[in-house]
């Protein structure tokens, strides 16, 4: 069995989030796709500079609840993967591998073996691929050659991930964000969701192409008001975290 099939055998739609409908990235993406045995449609998302992201970023909410503005690049990125979400209700199937166009196959047996096992893996929402800055405790479900991961502060990353109708349903409840994508997976409690991780992780990203969105983040200092903020953003977040992690171990 090929990656593409045990896809589709388990009701998984694989899906690109790009704004390009030419160019370098959906190049690499598309062939990306194409070694790993992948059979992706593309989530279109709009270019930085295009003003409908005024329409979709609440500054008042990203005013309360982050230390730091949302970049254009941010927005942007946002909406491809609301989109992907779309096309995922849409489809009525039950869930979407969602990758970001600078993503890499790391192992394409270790992901298909992740799919294959779906129906032994513990209940999730979301079940990333890649992650960032793994934090916390962890509780751990060990299989042949991968391990399923959650913790107790999550962490970030949304290069690649599988996602439930049910989790596509509640994020886009939102009519609007105030921050990142993957900083709604580590605020799970906001919408009652279950966010896990592999590892191994079978997915990365490639050094190939550019990319604005960490430059962005650099170059957005903060104020004096936005650093005291942040520390009680911070402190405020891993309470409600660690008040999440015991009722879910209660449960």
């Amino acid at each position: 069995m090929d990656l593409a099939t045990a896809l589709s055998d388990h009701g998984i739609l694989t899906l690109i989030v790009t704004y390009q409908t030419e160019g370098p990235r959906l190049e690499h993406a598309l062939s990306e796709a194409n070694r790993a045995g992948l059979k992706p449609r593309v989530a279109l998302s709009i270019h930085s500079d295009d003003l409908s992201a005024v329409d979709l970023y609440d500054s008042e909410a990203n005013l309360r609840f982050r230390k730091r503005e949302m970049s254009p690049g941010e927005i942007a990125c946002y909406w491809g993967h609301r989109e992907a979400w779309r096309l995922l209700l849409q489809d009525g199937t039950d869930f979407a591998l969602v990758l970001e166009d600078d993503f890499h196959v790391k192992d394409p047996e270790l992901l298909k073996s992740a799919i294959t096992s779906l129906p032994e893996l513990p209940i999730f929402d979301i079940l990333l691929f890649r992650t960032h800055k793994p934090r916390g405790p962890v509780r751990r479900w060990l299989f042949s050659g991968f391990s399923v991961e959650e913790r107790l502060f999550g962490t970030t990353g949304a290069t690649g991930y599988l996602i439930s109708a049910k989790a596509a349903r509640r994020l886009l409840s939102r009519p609007r964000v105030f921050r990142p994508v993957d900083e709604d997976f580590i605020a799970p409690w906001e919408l009652g969701l279950r966010v896990l991780n592999l590892t191994p992780e079978p997915i990365g990203e490639t050094t190939e192409l550019t990319s604005s969105l960490e430059e962005q983040r650099t170059s957005r200092r903060k104020g004096r008001n936005r650093r005291v903020h942040g520390a009680w953003l911070k402190a405020r977040w891993q309470l409600l975290s660690l008040i999440y992690w015991f009722r879910k171990m209660r449960s």
